[in-house]
């Protein structure tokens, strides 16, 4: 009862396969390498339909994640980063996941739908990776629209 649109910034390859036993369809790493490399950036979209336990609002997904992150990830940072513009107009409210110990720096943007909340993810292994492809980023979420079947 509900799609959504996307595309892959220029640049980027739109891998539906390659994380597809994880629960992502929309992975997107940058042309150049040739094929995915779990060790070198890339973006992803997880989207999860609502119920069975799943939060069901905004504030309660992002505490939600934040909170599963931080209680595994000793040391782990998150900071509110800035909201961001989505391809209908709406906003994606993004957080920043600064990881030391495993060289893991991300951005996590998060949106709650009808029937269907999503999270965008940028993953680099430096700070100065992420800064560098936040435009990317940005480009991917104004590419998104949600469609309710109604």
């Amino acid at each position: 009862n509900w799609s959504y649109m996307i595309s892959a910034p220029a640049g980027y390859t739109w891998d539906s396969t390659s994380l597809q036993q994880n629960g992502i369809w929309g992975l997107f790493w940058e042309t150049k390498l040739g094929k995915y490399i779990p060790q070198k950036h890339n973006m992803f979209i997880n989207p999860v339909m609502k119920g069975n336990g799943y939060p069901s609002d905004l504030e309660s997904l992002i505490k939600w994640d934040i909170d599963y992150y931080k209680e595994n990830t000793p040391g782990l940072i998150v900071e509110y980063y800035k909201d961001i513009v989505l391809g209908d107009k709406k906003k994606a409210k993004a957080y920043i996941y600064n990881d030391k110990n495993r060289n893991y720096y991300s951005i996590s943007a998060y949106v709650c739908e009808k029937n269907a909340s999503f999270v965008f993810v940028l993953v680099d292994r430096s700070i100065e990776d992420r800064k560098k492809h936040e435009k990317a980023f940005e480009e991917l979420l104004s590419s998104f629209i949600y469609m309710n079947k109604e």
